[in-house]
């Protein structure tokens, strides 16, 4: 099979920062050998680094779905579900602000742009919350000194209003990097509210 050849082309992309070049190799390397998790792993990754989250989170789905032990693929699922929901919320709002232009365009009136937007369905937000916390828990859980996916486990408890969790996290991310000051900073912060 020719699937470690084009991996590995799709890696010479990525190392060169050329991820939507190292996608077509990637995807390649997953057609001929769909269940190797690294592959759809890093094709994810490179779907990630290109903003094209549907796709990405795919990817990493179908890796863990193959790799249910990789640590790596639960983190970048976690960040994967924050970027899609925000991108979302993003185009939403561009909606209704063509959908206005389009009816102020009847009337010759000019669209306020700054009026408030529809905000983020809350229902919807904490469910990108919980989705966010289970992967970085799952990282965590998989590799306990992931410092990465436990700050960000730590954040997401902090935005849902979790905060003993959030404490418990953030303190544990003190214990694995104590010079990180951003941790130290949302900590007080926490203990602040």
């Amino acid at each position: 099979s020719y699937a470690p050849a084009y991996y590995i082309l799709g890696n010479i992309y990525y190392e060169q920062n050329r991820y939507r070049k190292a996608i077509g190799y990637y995807k390649k390397a997953t057609k001929l050998d769909d269940k190797n998790a690294l592959y759809h792993l890093k094709l994810g990754d490179c779907y990630y680094r290109s903003e094209i989250y549907y796709n990405a989170l795919n990817e990493i789905n179908t890796s863990i779905n193959l790799r249910s032990n990789d640590a790596m693929a639960y983190f970048l699922k976690g960040i994967t579900i924050y970027k899609q929901a925000v991108l979302q919320e993003l185009v939403n709002a561009f909606l209704e602000i063509l959908s206005e232009n389009n009816s102020k365009d009847k009337t010759n009136q000019p669209a306020d742009l700054n009026k408030p937007k529809t905000s983020f369905n809350p229902v919807k937000k904490h469910q990108v919350y919980v989705d966010m916390a289970k992967a970085f828990k799952n990282a965590v859980d998989l590799k306990p000194n992931f410092m990465e996916a436990t700050f960000n486990l730590a954040l997401t408890y902090h935005e849902m209003g979790s905060t003993d969790e959030a404490k418990k996290y953030y303190l544990r991310t003190i214990q694995l990097r104590p010079n990180l000051i951003r941790v130290h900073l949302k900590l007080a912060e926490l203990y602040t509210q």
